[in-house]
């Protein structure tokens, strides 16, 4: 798994930088610059929303073998195992 700069993460109007909105975890270093708030604050919950996949994939793998859940689990699975390959760059 790759790493990554840990969060919490955070979007912050920059207004001495033209209205930039920089987005910036706990060692105050941008990681992303932004012109558009929307835009800001999705990238600063990616390490939320990559935690929120992680717990759901355990929590989906709990029911892979249970009667009446296994395509189910399988399908969402796939979907988020898709979703953590591409966050931590695994993908193929």
């Amino acid at each position: 798994m790759s790493k990554h700069t840990p969060g919490p993460w955070r979007a912050e109007h920059m207004p001495k930088r033209d209205g930039l909105i920089c987005v910036f975890p706990n060692n105050n270093l941008s990681v992303a610059d932004c012109c558009d708030m929307e835009d800001a604050r999705l990238i600063a919950a990616a390490p939320d929303m990559l935690d929120a996949l992680q717990k759901a994939q355990a929590w989906v793998a709990q029911y892979h073998n249970k009667p009446g859940h296994d395509a189910a689990s399988r399908c969402m699975s796939a979907v988020i195992d898709a979703a953590i390959a591409k966050a931590t760059g695994d993908a193929t």
